[in-house]
């Protein structure tokens, strides 16, 4: 099997991305894909939706605008791909009360 060299992989990150898709292609060419483009395509836009939307804390406008895209465009992509947007909340704690004179 030939194996293709990078020029120069850069920063640790770019590394990892490096290794990451090596493997996610050995997989897929190993089972036999005869989609491979559109399944990395899926796949990154997976990656990438997620974390977007998780920089902007699942703020689909402002996801949308930090990808280029219209916000209708970001939600048919996350119906395509089956992925849901949840937000957590955190209950805000109820202020500290200090006993005054009148609790006696």
């Amino acid at each position: 099997m030939t194996r293709l060299t990078w020029g120069n992989p850069g920063t640790k990150t770019n590394q990892k991305v490096l290794r990451l898709t090596d493997t996610f292609t050995q997989q897929r060419l190993l089972a036999g894909s005869m989609d491979l483009y559109a399944e990395a395509h899926l796949e990154f836009d997976r990656v990438l939706l997620r974390a977007v939307l998780t920089f902007t804390q699942g703020n689909q406008q402002q996801a949308a605008r930090v990808l280029g895209v219209a916000r209708q465009t970001l939600r048919n992509r996350l119906r395509e791909l089956s992925l849901s947007i949840t937000r957590s909340v955190e209950a805000e704690q109820e202020p500290t009360r200090h006993p005054g004179p009148q609790d006696g």
